[in-house]
């Protein structure tokens, strides 16, 4: 089902996609299209790393789409509110990843760049748009959290749910923020 439901996304914003944010919306629809990558590989786990790597493209592309934007936005409270709590995590899962320390480290970091320049974005420019990236920004890390812990320190009955209803809201908010103003 995640293939499909990420297509759908991708189509919605490429047929109703605002040519005011016309760049924006080109690199999140990028980005939706690497997602759709790492849910195919995601289907067997053989290729998780695969789907690691897909998602990393994905989470530069969204980044590249804040940037192309507003430019990079250091605001160190943001930074800081979404930085810290998620290296924290990573310190807590690292030992449960043996070979994947290395690639997760780099996935994670650019995970939570992108949340904090999503969620920055926001900060600056409030508007509906941007508030859905904020929160399809805080989704994403949160459900990329779940999966993590599910993967590789314990996994619980309720995960598979949390995961799927975290991302698809992310990715759907991603492709509403392509839209054209309300």
């Amino acid at each position: 089902m995640k293939p499909i439901t990420t297509s759908i996304a991708i189509i919605y914003a490429m047929l109703l996609g605002s040519s005011k944010f016309q760049k924006y919306r080109l690199y999140v629809i990028f980005g939706l299209i690497f997602c759709l990558v790492g849910d195919t590989f995601l289907l067997n786990p053989r290729y998780f790393i695969f789907g690691l790597l897909s998602f990393l493209i994905a989470h530069l592309f969204f980044i590249i789409a804040f940037l192309a934007i507003q430019g990079l936005n250091k605001s160190p409270l943001i930074a800081a509110a979404i930085l810290i709590p998620g290296l924290l995590f990573y310190l807590y899962i690292m030992p449960y990843l043996e070979t994947l320390k290395y690639p997760v480290l780099i996935y994670v970091m650019v995970i939570l760049v992108m949340c904090w320049q999503g969620t920055a974005l926001f900060d600056k420019l409030r508007s509906r748009r941007f508030l859905y990236v904020n929160v399809a920004v805080c989704l994403f890390v949160i459900s990329d959290t779940i999966l993590a812990y599910n993967k590789f320190v314990t996994a619980f009955h309720e995960a598979s749910l949390l995961i799927l209803l975290t991302y698809w809201s992310s990715i759907f908010l991603l492709s509403l923020s392509t839209l054209k103003d309300h």
